[in-house]
């Protein structure tokens, strides 16, 4: 008795090497889906690390800027080039104030003066400083020969608090380096309470540019407090400047 034959024939061969042929190109497809898919993964894991990391980096130098001035309420917060069509800008919150300062840049004056500065509040009440104040501690912290140009700051008090000094100056600081002109250094601000005041001051890596004493207690250690706040306060700048640079 002769048994079928289980071999494909000749015309079915074709056919069969379509199918085998699509098949594999099925499986291809799925595992080069498969690769793409974990590098996906891997990429919004990676995104997710680094994001966590930074949040937590910044959580911990502003809880360190925060125990270096002995309050817990003047987490210091840097936002860079907050004005659009400014040469530089910056906005700083700290210790209950929020100031935003914006540079524009200007052909040189006869006169020499090099930088002026006005002030005005964003609400009906008056600010608690004026442009010199601001204009004076940025004057002192330009570098030797002075820019090529004038320099005209504009701050916005957006909310008035006793750091309202530390932070029209930190924000004109950062501004200035937003717009790329050469510093000495960075005015950084320090804010400690004495008595049933304040002192505030505002302190490059030399020495304090600007001051003021609201209240009567122990001045010496309120100034060292002070002093190592803005110390604390210039670290925290330059990392928001490095990070701006790193992004851009």
């Amino acid at each position: 008795m002769l048994m079928p034959s289980i071999l494909p024939d000749a015309s079915s061969a074709p056919r069969a090497r379509a199918i085998f042929r699509a098949r594999r190109r099925r499986s291809a497809l799925v595992r080069g889906a498969a690769k793409r898919f974990d590098l996906l993964i891997a990429s919004c894991f990676r995104r997710c690390v680094v994001s966590a990391l930074l949040r937590l980096s910044e959580s911990s130098t502003a809880l360190e800027t925060a125990q270096h001035s002995g309050m817990a309420g003047d987490a210091l917060r840097i936002d860079l080039g907050t004005v659009a069509d400014a040469a530089g800008s910056a906005t700083v919150v700290y210790d209950g104030a929020r100031v935003s300062v914006a540079c524009r840049l200007e052909p040189a004056r006869r006169d020499g003066l090099t930088i002026d500065c006005e002030v005005e509040a964003a609400s009906f009440d008056a600010p608690q400083i004026s442009g010199d104040d601001v204009a004076r501690a940025l004057r002192s912290c330009l570098a030797p020969g002075g820019p090529k140009a004038f320099i005209r700051l504009r701050a916005v008090v957006l909310k008035s608090g006793r750091g309202e000094l530390c932070a029209a100056c930190m924000a004109a600081s950062l501004a200035l380096c937003d717009a790329d002109i050469p510093l000495r250094g960075l005015c950084g601000g320090g804010c400690v309470e004495l008595g049933e005041g304040a002192l505030a001051l505002v302190a490059t890596g030399e020495g304090v540019v600007a001051s003021r004493v609201d209240g009567a207690g122990d001045t010496a250690a309120a100034l060292d407090e002070a002093l190592d706040a803005a110390a604390a306060a210039r670290g925290r700048m330059r990392a928001a400047l490095v990070e701006r640079l790193s992004s851009g």
